[in-house]
């Protein structure tokens, strides 16, 4: 009996080591210019989501030509290490993309995890998912915008 106390117990404290340090989630910015006005930035970055999304009806929920603005709520599978083992980890992905005349900023708040296990949960595991992020959305998106 003192043995299964001290494994709930182990467990226990182990799972209160699982919190996040990014509790609010992690945020993404970039601004760049562009040689285009507003509504081509717009139209191209309506054909980018478009193009690689499976489904970008499900993800765009405010698609505003005339303010310049594309907001998609969606999820995005990233990989973080977590005790040197490779962890695939769902996101809550939030885009932002604000089109100007020759001005784009595109931005990505409150990138969180949606499993439980609350990632990341330190720096390294921000990076990976930073650069997950940029990898998959961030710099296709200004490729696709230039």
């Amino acid at each position: 009996m003192k043995g299964l106390f001290f494994l709930v117990l182990f467990s226990l404290a182990s799972c209160a080591g699982m919190k996040s340090s990014y509790p609010e989630g992690i945020n993404v910015e970039n601004k760049m210019s562009t040689t285009h006005g507003k509504e081509t930035n717009h139209g191209n970055a309506m054909d980018w989501i478009a193009m690689n999304f499976q489904n970008s009806n499900e993800v765009v929920k405010v698609n505003d030509k005339e303010r310049g603005k594309i907001v998609l709520k969606g999820l995005i599978d990233c990989g973080v290490t977590n005790g040197g083992a490779n962890v695939n980890v769902t996101l809550a992905l939030n885009l932002l993309v604000t089109s100007a005349d020759k001005q784009v900023n595109i931005s990505m708040p409150n990138i969180t995890s949606t499993d439980g296990w609350n990632y990341p949960r330190n720096e390294e595991q921000a990076g990976e998912v930073k650069a997950c992020l940029n990898d998959k959305i961030l710099s296709p998106l200004q490729k696709a915008l230039l």
